[in-house]
C-alpha cells in the first residue's frame, strides 16, 4: 500500500550519441551516413495520492434533529481536494481506504467524539483528468459509516483496470454525529488515505 502526499511521475530519459561511419549492412555503397543511437528509459513509475492541507477551519453545516429524532446534533462539511495519480505502465486498477480518528477537543482529560459517529462519502461524481479508454470509477456516493473500531473505510474511491495513466481528482465529505451532552469546544480528529 503506497501512502502519502507526493506526486508520482513517468520519467522517459533519452540519451543521443553520436558515433562513427555506419556499418556497410546499414548504409549502400557509395553513401556517407551519421547514425544516431537513442536510448530510451521507462521508469516503472509510481502509484501516489495527495490530498491539499487545510486552510483555516472548515466549515461545518449542522442540521438539527427532527422531531422525535434521536437528539443528536449532525454536522457535515467537504474536505480538501485529493488526487491519485497512476503513472504505472501496468493498468492495475487501485483503491483508496480511508481511516478517521476519534475527535477530540485535547482538554486534560480530553472529551471525544467516537469513530462510530462519523460518516465519509465523494458526492458528484469524480473529476477523471486522464484515464485510459474503459476506465470506470466508484465512489461512495452516500454517506458510509466507517469502522467504529478502527476507523478504516475501505473503497472511498476505486479505479477499474485502467490500461495505462490516469489522474482522478475528488472531494470527500464527512458528517458528524455530536452525540446529546458533548461539551461545547473545537474537536479535532484525521483523516489519512491511502491507495493501493
Amino acid at each position: 500500500m503506497h501512502k502519502g502526499f507526493v506526486f508520482g511521475s513517468v520519467a522517459v530519459a533519452v540519451g543521443v550519441a553520436f558515433v562513427g561511419p555506419a556499418s556497410a549492412a546499414a548504409c549502400t555503397a557509395g553513401t556517407t551516413c551519421a547514425v544516431t543511437t537513442i536510448a530510451a528509459t521507462v521508469d516503472v513509475g509510481t502509484l501516489a495520492i495527495a490530498a491539499l492541507p487545510v486552510s483555516g477551519s472548515l466549515t461545518f453545516t449542522s442540521v438539527l434533529p427532527a422531531a422525535g429524532a434521536t437528539q443528536d446534533l449532525q454536522k457535515g462539511a467537504d474536505l480538501t481536494l485529493t488526487t491519485v495519480t497512476d503513472t504505472r505502465l501496468t493498468g492495475t486498477a487501485w483503491s483508496v481506504t480511508a481511516n478517521v480518528s476519534e475527535f477530540s477537543d485535547g482538554a486534560p482529560t480530553p472529551h471525544l467524539i467516537p469513530r462510530s459517529a462519523l460518516k465519509l462519502s465523494v458526492p458528484g461524481a469524480p473529476l477523471k483528468v486522464l484515464g485510459a479508454a474503459g476506465m470506470t470509477i466508484d465512489r461512495k456516493g452516500t454517506a458510509t459509516a466507517v469502522n467504529g473500531t478502527s476507523g478504516d473505510l475501505a473503497g472511498l474511491v476505486s479505479a477499474s483496470a485502467t490500461g495505462g495513466l490516469n489522474t482522478v481528482e475528488y472531494t470527500p465529505h464527512i458528517d458528524i454525529t455530536v452525540p446529546a451532552g458533548t461539551p461545547a469546544g473545537t474537536y479535532t480528529g484525521v483523516l489519512t488515505q491511502s491507495v493501493a
